[in-house]
């Protein structure tokens, strides 16, 4: 597994958007450590983060996150299973772009995913179908 860590935060500077009020410019960071777990840093965000365990909600600054726990940042849950497959797909992404912009010699572009809310309440990446509504 490749070590990257990742930011989530509403900056488009962030690799994971979350464009929600209660989410911090830079909220949290995470390396995925395994196909199923992340460990999961809170950045002194605002409004916390929490693990949802037994429906309340525990403040977490630094966890060890599998893929079926949820997470909430702010007032965004979060599943971690959702979580960790858009940071496959923006490693990859990452990847396929470092390695084109060493072939032309160019600088490396920064791109974020953005992830929005469902009508449903659950956060999906933009521009898909939602995994629990199919909205």
């Amino acid at each position: 597994m490749p070590q990257d860590r990742l930011t989530i935060g509403r900056d488009p500077a962030a690799d994971i958007l979350i464009p929600e009020p209660s989410v911090s410019r830079i909220h949290a960071e995470f390396v995925m450590i395994s196909a199923d777990e992340i460990l999961f840093q809170d950045r002194q965000s605002s409004n916390g983060s929490y693990l949802i365990e037994n429906n309340a909600p525990v403040r977490i600054t630094q966890h060890r996150l599998r893929s079926d726990e949820k997470l909430r940042m702010g007032n965004v849950e979060v599943v971690v299973k959702d979580l960790i497959a858009v940071a496959r797909k923006h490693l990859a992404e990452r990847a396929a772009a470092a390695a084109q912009a060493a072939q032309h010699q160019k600088p490396l572009e920064h791109r974020s995913v953005r992830m929005i809310r469902c009508q449903c309440g659950s956060v999906k990446e933009d521009g898909t179908s939602c995994k629990y509504c199919g909205r």
